[in-house]
């Protein structure tokens, strides 16, 4: 039996999806068993629980051989210690308690936090700022201490940007998507970094460290220049690849003026800063895993337009 925590969040569809396709016997641990999508119904099993009691807990780790930790919080602060750290480490006790032979932690690139290095990978040290990078760090440690101690083979997943079929109807890359299509893209940099990654490429790398029983930390990303990104967005939306470059020390300057006039504006800072980086995120560790990204970013692009049209989006 294989559990899956965060296995109805967008991530978590696909790589559940993906082991039914292979046949393998699922748990998908719920707060709700409202949660679960209809089409899983007499296909998955489910366990009503919460991360963070861990007596809650204890039915959905009977029989249970691997795990995939996929669950956390991300916006709500107040929460994120209780979910990010100690739901980590009430999945770690459970799994040790009952044998588990294999974990999964699904983390993040961001937990490095700032730096001025050029190209990242798994050997970069973390300095996380933010209360989300923070405690998924914390997790991140909680996880190697374990399975040092515990002897319990755990791979640690540090995924770039993730995209994809089913995110959410307000995410980042549809509004992006839009303002390609709109003719409103416009660069800020034509050496920036597009540090995206697939989803499908995600999951089939969850699958692919599990299956080995890989043990240590990776990165998992696509990176790619942002202009072979837009490129092929562009192509696959059909319109005129945007050419119109703002250089970056005058699109802060802009920036800063629209945030201060305009309650909404569609040119901020941060867009700037995401538009401009040249940081290059990198693992020196996926051939350990015998994984380079199956399906790509180019394809990815393509079938998640594809997607955002047919749920009327584009």
């Amino acid at each position: 039996m294989i559990l899956v925590t965060g296995g109805t969040g967008f991530i978590g569809q696909h790589l559940v999806g993906e082991l039914l396709r292979q046949g393998e016997a699922v748990r998908v641990l719920v707060r709700s068993s409202s949660s679960l999508p209809g089409e899983w119904q007499g296909k998955v099993q489910f366990a009503v629980g919460d991360l963070c009691n861990i007596s809650s807990l204890t039915d959905a780790f009977a029989n249970v051989t691997r795990v995939f930790h996929l669950g956390s919080e991300l916006r709500q602060i107040r929460q994120m210690h209780a979910a990010n750290v100690d739901g980590t480490h009430n999945v770690l006790s459970l799994s040790h308690q009952t044998g588990v032979k294999h974990i999964v932690v699904l983390s993040s690139v961001s937990v490095i936090g700032d730096t001025s290095a050029k190209t990242i990978d798994e050997d970069t040290p973390c300095f996380p700022t933010s209360p989300y990078q923070k405690t998924k760090y914390q997790a991140e440690l909680l996880a190697q201490e374990w399975s040092s101690q515990m002897n319990i083979p755990i791979s640690i997943l540090r995924a770039s940007n993730v995209f994809g079929e089913g995110a959410r109807s307000a995410d980042s890359m549809l509004a992006w998507m839009r303002s390609i299509q709109r003719g409103r893209f416009i660069y800020f940099d034509r050496h920036s970094v597009a540090n995206y990654i697939y989803v499908k490429d995600v999951i089939l790398a969850c699958l692919q460290a599990s299956n080995i029983l890989a043990q240590g930390t990776y990165i998992i990303t696509d990176s790619c220049n942002l202009v072979d990104f837009v490129d092929v967005c562009s192509d696959a939306l059909g319109i005129r690849r945007p050419q119109m470059t703002i250089p970056s020390p005058i699109a802060y300057l802009l920036a800063s003026l629209a945030e201060r006039i305009l309650r909404n504006s569609p040119l901020t800072v941060s867009r700037v800063r995401a538009l401009s980086n040249r940081t290059w995120y990198r693992s020196n560790r996926s051939a350990e895993l015998g994984w380079t990204p199956p399906i790509g970013y180019r394809e990815g692009l393509r079938r998640t337009i594809a997607w955002y049209r047919l749920s009327h989006r584009l």
